[in-house]
């Protein structure tokens, strides 16, 4: 599918597609906003961008971790975060962890996957992130996370 057939004219987009049928993880932005696509990280469903936007540089990452995805995925996320992003304070990630047993009110794992749950907990202490989706989008908890920045919009 090609960017055009599903974004409005104004719109671009950084995607990764999946190499399989369906899916891939996307970074949707007005035209006019200025952005550098950062380098791919391998073996990882994600997208990461350098955005200009009100005279601030802002970084923007999305990620889709499969279910049932090895501990590998999580560490290869969290290391990658954690080496890049550590001292960025206008950090954005968004996306699905599928880790939907972290209990985000008590900042606790569960009792699956307790290892990447661990990882997403510490990589959204270390990098300040807040999670913004508390309840059931779909079937289960989600596990979106983004900084608390205030953004102006235009």
């Amino acid at each position: 599918i090609k960017d055009e057939e599903i974004l409005p004219p104004a719109y671009k987009m950084v995607r990764k597609d999946r190499p399989t049928r369906g899916g891939g993880v996307a970074v949707i932005l007005k035209k006019s906003i200025v952005c550098l696509v950062m380098d791919d990280l391998p073996d990882t469903e994600s997208v990461w961008c350098e955005i200009t936007f009100c005279d601030k540089k802002y970084v923007i990452g999305a990620v889709y971790r499969p279910p049932d995805s090895p501990l590998s995925t999580m560490e290869i996320i969290y290391d990658f975060t954690i080496a890049n992003f550590i001292n960025e304070d206008n950090f954005i990630l968004a996306g699905d962890f599928n880790l939907p047993k972290i209990d985000w009110s008590n900042l606790e794992v569960g009792n699956v996957d307790v290892k990447s749950s661990e990882l997403l907990l510490g990589m959204m202490f270390n990098l300040n992130l807040t999670q913004v989706v508390n309840e059931a989008t779909r079937a289960e908890k989600t596990d979106k996370l983004r900084t608390g920045l205030n953004i102006c919009w235009y």
